[in-house]
């Protein structure tokens, strides 16, 4: 498996990092400001100040930093990761539902799917912290 399959895309972690999201991951998107088409992922961060550093979590880090679960209108609503797609399980899905009854509902009426876990958890951060659901550094 590939390094890039493993972190968030640069557009994410670029979102993150614009909405103050502290960056400290095990892996960094990194290029030189003069040539922003030089981008690679590494495990440590340059100090050179011709060079950009940006988070590229992990799915495991995502995950320990989303909520488990999330209290809004006196109800509880509980993490939810999912393999949806017709053919072969091709998407993660994450939400954030409660049940009652037989009745599921789910946060906003939101999901977030993507091909790479990863990514999809970081769609669900990005939506929480724009909509007051995360606050960062709580």
């Amino acid at each position: 498996m590939n390094l890039k399959d493993l972190v968030i895309d640069y557009e994410y972690a670029v979102k993150l990092k614009e909405l103050g999201f502290k960056q400290k991951s095990l892996f960094w998107h990194v290029f030189y400001k003069n040539n922003p088409e030089s981008k690679t992922i590494i495990m440590n961060p340059y100090s050179d100040s011709d060079v950009e550093n940006i988070s590229a979590f992990t799915s495991d880090e995502l995950l320990e930093i989303l909520p488990k679960f999330i209290e809004f209108k006196e109800n509880f609503y509980n993490l939810e990761i999912d393999c949806v797609g017709r053919r072969n399980l091709e998407n993660f899905c994450i939400k954030y539902n409660y049940q009652i009854y037989e009745n599921f509902n789910y946060l906003d009426n939101e999901d977030f799917r993507d091909k790479k876990f990863s990514n999809a958890l970081a769609k669900m951060l990005i939506y929480l912290i724009e909509n007051g659901y995360y606050k960062i550094g709580e």
